[in-house]
């Protein structure tokens, strides 16, 4: 087991709870009209800030120690670019404001404790857990779940097909390789794995209820 919590108290956390998060708690007033375009963009606007309230109290339990929260060194990359992406689209920006605002926001994200990822630990740190992740056995778990996960055509236009992406693939083999009980994302491409793939040892909690779910009161 990586770590001492058990798998049903350990959480992998995709990349767009902290998209969402961030956009809510530091976009919002560091950037308000890119805020209100990306909302606007989004179509939803009830449902884009009900997933940002979501990904707030999941991220809020982490930091009550409710659960412990783990993520991958890639969910990092794909956060910044993500990030880049929407102020490039709703800011007129230039690329050194953008990051000096992307500084500031991984500043916040960086104020919640009890959350880890075993790539990115101190020399000193958990160092059996680097032991055991070995990417090698990571990238064949994750080719076994691609090459079940047929997808399909999608029922609006056949001529596109409908299926997880390689990348999500490598998320969910991780979240295995990290001993973790569920998997908390708002991306429906991890559906598809969910349907297709019923052998998997993480739970895929992707409704908004079933977040809901596992985020009990504080008491």
């Amino acid at each position: 087991m990586l770590g001492g919590t058990p798998a049903n108290r350990r959480m992998y956390l995709d990349t767009d709870v902290f998209v969402y998060y961030l956009v809510q708690e530091v976009l919002r007033t560091e950037t308000p009209t890119a805020y209100q375009r990306g909302v606007e963009a989004y179509g939803k606007a009830s449902e884009y800030r009900r997933n940002a309230r979501l990904a707030a109290l999941v991220l809020d339990r982490i930091n009550s120690s409710v659960y412990d929260g783990v993520f991958s060194a890639l969910v990092f990359l794909e956060l910044r670019k993500k990030l880049r992406a929407f102020l490039c689209q709703h800011t007129k920006l230039d690329m050194g404001d953008i990051e000096i605002t992307i500084a500031k926001a991984f500043g916040v994200l960086w104020q919640v404790r009890n959350w880890y990822s075993p790539e990115l630990q101190h020399e000193n740190e958990l160092d059996e857990n680097r032991a055991q992740l070995k990417w090698h056995d990571v990238m064949t778990r994750a080719s076994e779940i691609h090459k079940a996960n047929i997808g399909e055509r999608s029922s609006d236009n056949s001529t596109r097909h409908v299926g997880t992406k390689a990348i999500d693939v490598v998320h969910i083999a991780l979240a295995e390789k990290f001993d973790c009980g569920y998997l908390v994302t708002f991306d429906k491409d991890f559906v598809t794995a969910r349907n297709q793939f019923s052998s998997l040892s993480v739970r895929i909690v992707h409704l908004p209820y079933e977040i809901g779910i596992l985020l009990p009161r504080k008491s």
